[in-house]
Protein backbone atom coordinates (compact mmCIF):
# COMPACT_ATOMS: atom_id res chain seq x y z
CA UNK A 1 0.00 0.00 0.00
CA UNK A 2 1.23 3.58 -1.38
CA UNK A 3 0.18 6.84 0.60
CA UNK A 4 0.85 9.74 -0.26
CA UNK A 5 0.59 13.04 2.23
CA UNK A 6 1.49 16.95 1.39
CA UNK A 7 1.69 19.47 3.83
CA UNK A 8 2.37 23.15 4.30
CA UNK A 9 3.30 25.12 7.63
CA UNK A 10 3.29 29.06 7.52
CA UNK A 11 5.34 30.56 9.92
CA UNK A 12 5.28 34.47 10.41
CA UNK A 13 7.62 36.48 12.45
CA UNK A 14 6.34 39.67 13.88
CA UNK A 15 7.19 40.35 17.52
CA UNK A 16 9.85 41.79 18.57
CA UNK A 17 12.02 38.97 19.76
CA UNK A 18 11.34 37.10 16.85
CA UNK A 19 12.37 39.62 14.45
CA UNK A 20 15.28 40.28 16.39
CA UNK A 21 16.86 36.47 16.46
CA UNK A 22 15.59 35.70 12.77
CA UNK A 23 17.44 39.10 11.43
CA UNK A 24 20.31 38.86 13.72
CA UNK A 25 21.02 35.69 13.00
CA UNK A 26 20.86 36.19 9.02
CA UNK A 27 22.90 39.11 9.40
CA UNK A 28 25.24 36.96 10.93
CA UNK A 29 25.16 34.46 8.12
CA UNK A 30 25.75 37.14 5.31
CA UNK A 31 29.13 38.20 6.79
CA UNK A 32 30.50 35.05 9.10
CA UNK A 33 29.39 31.59 7.10
CA UNK A 34 29.92 29.67 4.13
CA UNK A 35 27.24 31.86 2.26
CA UNK A 36 29.72 34.64 2.84
CA UNK A 37 32.22 32.38 1.04
CA UNK A 38 29.40 30.82 -1.69
CA UNK A 39 28.07 34.23 -2.95
CA UNK A 40 31.65 36.05 -3.73
CA UNK A 41 33.51 33.03 -4.94
CA UNK A 42 30.41 32.81 -7.94
CA UNK A 43 30.82 36.66 -8.15
CA UNK A 44 27.45 36.50 -6.94
CA UNK A 45 27.97 39.72 -4.78
CA UNK A 46 30.65 41.85 -2.96
CA UNK A 47 31.99 41.86 0.54
CA UNK A 48 30.02 45.65 0.28
CA UNK A 49 26.84 43.77 -1.25
CA UNK A 50 26.80 41.34 2.03
CA UNK A 51 27.07 44.64 4.26
CA UNK A 52 24.07 46.37 3.04
CA UNK A 53 22.17 43.23 3.22
CA UNK A 54 23.34 42.41 6.75
CA UNK A 55 22.55 46.07 7.80
CA UNK A 56 19.00 45.17 6.11
CA UNK A 57 18.37 42.40 8.06
CA UNK A 58 19.48 44.88 11.26
CA UNK A 59 16.99 47.38 10.08
CA UNK A 60 14.11 45.25 9.56
CA UNK A 61 14.46 43.31 12.57
CA UNK A 62 14.13 47.00 14.62
CA UNK A 63 11.54 47.90 12.66
CA UNK A 64 8.16 48.02 14.72
CA UNK A 65 6.14 47.34 11.66
CA UNK A 66 8.56 44.44 10.67
CA UNK A 67 7.21 40.33 9.53
CA UNK A 68 8.13 38.23 7.58
CA UNK A 69 6.54 34.80 6.67
CA UNK A 70 7.78 31.60 5.32
CA UNK A 71 6.55 28.99 3.87
CA UNK A 72 7.12 25.31 4.82
CA UNK A 73 6.26 22.54 2.30
CA UNK A 74 7.09 18.28 2.40
CA UNK A 75 5.74 15.85 0.81
CA UNK A 76 5.55 12.38 2.85
CA UNK A 77 5.78 8.96 0.77
CA UNK A 78 4.77 6.17 2.98
CA UNK A 79 4.98 2.90 1.21
CA UNK A 80 3.67 -0.17 3.89
CA UNK A 81 5.19 -3.84 3.58
CA UNK A 82 1.75 -6.42 2.56
CA UNK A 83 1.84 -7.51 6.66
CA UNK A 84 0.45 -4.16 7.87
Amino acid sequence: MEEVAATLITCCCAAPAERAWWGGMWADRMLNSAIEHQLIGANLATQADLERISDAWKEWAEDEDGWSSILHGEILYRVSSPAE
